[in-house]
């Protein structure tokens, strides 16, 4: 009769191993799941920090061409004071101001400001998304150990349980062989 007990414990265990898979195959899913969340968020920050990069470059560019369409304005000009007169009478493009009051020292001086403000703006830019990569992926790996534990936990008592329904069978096996009535 003992032998039906044991037979029940090994119906509850297996239940319970059965049980077990399946957490274990949702933790596999939610691992997945969490793997495919952070490559989007990954994308989308890269795609973010693209998007910003561009917009300082085009403005960079922006400036960049103001001031050289400055610089072409007041070459022109001088080029055009000195059409006709002699090489030592002729006007440098350093000694001459436009009407804004600016040479061409000036000029390369901005362009050169322009230049380290640029240099600057993109130093912050990647600075500022590399750190909000490095959240992403610092949250992703604390996601990832959890559930890496709890998938440790689930292996360990999935184990334990296949070990405990093996010493089932064997007490079953036994209970059989004690329990079997012998003719002779």
């Amino acid at each position: 009769m003992s032998w039906v007990i044991l037979a029940l414990r090994k119906q509850e265990l297996k239940r319970a191993h059965s049980d077990y898979v399946a957490q274990d195959l949702q933790i596999s899913r939610q691992e997945r799941a969490m793997a495919r969340q952070y490559n989007y968020e990954q994308l989308l920050t890269r795609n973010d920090q693209n998007e910003k990069l561009d917009e300082i470059k085009n403005e960079y560019n922006e400036q960049k061409e103001n001031i050289d369409s400055l610089i072409d304005a007041l070459k022109a000009t001088v080029d055009g004071e000195n059409e006709g007169k002699d090489t030592k009478d002729k006007i440098s493009y350093n000694d001459f101001s436009d009407a804004s009051g600016k040479s061409l020292s000036d000029y390369n001086r901005m362009l050169n400001e322009a230049q380290e403000e640029y240099q600057s703006d993109v130093m912050e830019t990647r600075t500022y998304w590399e750190e909000e990569l490095a959240m992403i992926e610092e949250e992703a790996n604390d996601t990832e150990t959890q559930l890496e534990q709890e998938k440790v936990e689930i292996e360990t008592l999935m184990e334990a349980i296949s070990q405990e329904i093996q010493a089932v069978d064997q007490a079953i096996s036994t209970e059989v062989q004690n329990n079997t009535i012998k003719l002779s």
